[in-house]
């Protein structure tokens, strides 16, 4: 990868942190819901990755009108590539109830990351985001 792709992908990235911002403000106005990004030692051969690669723009899935939040958490692995877009979710572990499960897995397909760089090149990675609504009192 040249370093102009990733001059360039670096580039879209605070673009797409500058737009995210916005929806910081409005995830926290949103609290019946949790997210956590991580990635597992065997999901990304022959890289080690530390931590997760944090987000730039991640808005929190919604629960579906008139649906009540499950007790179970959802687990979705995402395939993030080397300008941190998603390209591939799956669904790992649901909640099992159909429309939670898509409002989290079509949120998450939407998430920007901030690139994976190692030794000056970026690299697509996988991770997981563990999803978890809370229920109101």
């Amino acid at each position: 990868m040249s370093r102009f792709t990733v001059m360039l992908a670096l580039a879209l990235a605070l673009a797409a942190l500058a737009c995210g911002a916005a929806s910081a403000a409005a995830s926290a106005e949103t609290p019946a819901v949790t997210t956590e990004v991580f990635v597992e030692p065997d999901d990304n051969a022959g890289l080690v990755l530390e931590h997760a690669p944090a987000t730039l723009y991640a808005p929190l899935p919604r629960l579906p009108e008139g649906v009540q939040a499950p007790p179970l958490p959802i687990v979705v692995a995402a395939d993030v590539d080397a300008t941190g877009v998603v390209t591939d979710v799956l669904v790992e572990l649901s909640s099992r109830l159909r429309d939670v499960d898509r409002a989290a897995f079509s949120t998450i397909n939407n998430w920007r990351f901030e690139p994976v760089v190692i030794d000056g090149v970026a690299v697509p990675v996988k991770l997981r985001v563990k999803v978890q609504f809370l229920a109101e009192d």
